[in-house]
């Protein structure tokens, strides 16, 4: 247990770098024909360092499999449809029970800053840091390249509008309130309110207001291009996550009011 401990600091960049070299060398050797002993020398740590990457994967899909079952969570089978990937969709209902129920007001400034932006959670981080960001005269918030880094992301930088009329009000608290927790305090203090709202905790992380702000967005009949260029999405494939959820006529009157309060609606 303590190998596996220990393997699970391994930088996954630092071994590919390693295994690299050795392999550039083996190939040498080869190519140049040194005796055996010489080639096995160099082939050996290669085949602990492709050991190495081969636990590094195998501690990823263990964690990701225990990720829920570690706190006892197990997924809502009457709410299977409100599922992305294993992230829990709100409905509206639910997230005004989940404002009820959050004890401190920078929380919920925090809970409603995420859901009616849809941002990153790492973004919301950065914009704390960064009032500038935010163009009150127009209403908008524009999200440079810095406030995103992420490898796969093409769109380097991108405007989120519309926004609520008072939304100045809203982010006023926030930039005034307490700086936001980090991602892994949030996913537990999520889970403690829905616990507290009488909701299945199995799924709600930092990414459940993202999902749910596009899934209400696509169910209200937003064109998909447009909700790809104000989530920062590179292509209308990731939008093809959400055509398994089901509303019901009642949730989806409610999602096109919230919407419309919100400016986002029509």
């Amino acid at each position: 247990m303590d190998c596996f401990k220990q393997e699970k600091d391994i930088s996954l960049g630092s071994i590919a770098k390693k295994c690299i070299g050795f392999i550039v060398k083996s190939l040498h050797f080869f190519i140049f024909g040194f005796e055996f002993k010489a080639i096995f020398y160099h082939i050996s740590p290669l085949y602990r360092c492709l050991n190495k990457i081969s636990v590094y994967f195998y501690l990823e899909v263990i964690r990701m499999e225990n990720k829920y079952k570690a706190s006892g969570y197990t997924k809502d089978s009457g709410a299977l449809h409100l599922y992305v990937k294993d992230i829990r969709i709100l409905t509206p209902k639910e997230y005004e029970t989940l404002m009820v129920v959050i004890p401190k007001d920078f929380h919920k400034t925090i809970f409603d800053v995420l859901l009616i932006t849809g941002m990153r959670y790492i973004e919301m981080l950065r914009l704390y840091k960064h009032r500038e960001w935010y163009n009150e005269k127009r209403n908008l918030i524009h999200l440079p390249e810095e406030a995103q880094k992420k490898a796969k992301r093409r769109q380097l930088e991108r405007t989120i509008y519309p926004l609520p009329g008072m939304f100045s009000y809203i982010l006023k608290d926030f930039w005034e309130g307490k700086k936001p927790p980090l991602e892994a305090t949030w996913n537990k203090n999520l889970q403690r309110w829905a616990i507290a709202a009488g909701i299945n905790p199995y799924g709600l992380s930092v990414k459940t207001t993202r999902k749910t702000l596009e899934s209400w967005m696509i169910a209200a009949g937003i064109l998909e291009s447009a909700v790809c260029l104000r989530q920062g999405h590179d292509s209308l494939t990731s939008m093809r996550h959400y055509q398994g959820l089901v509303f019901s006529d009642d949730e989806l009157r409610e999602i096109k009011k919230k919407l419309t309060s919100w400016g986002i609606g029509k």
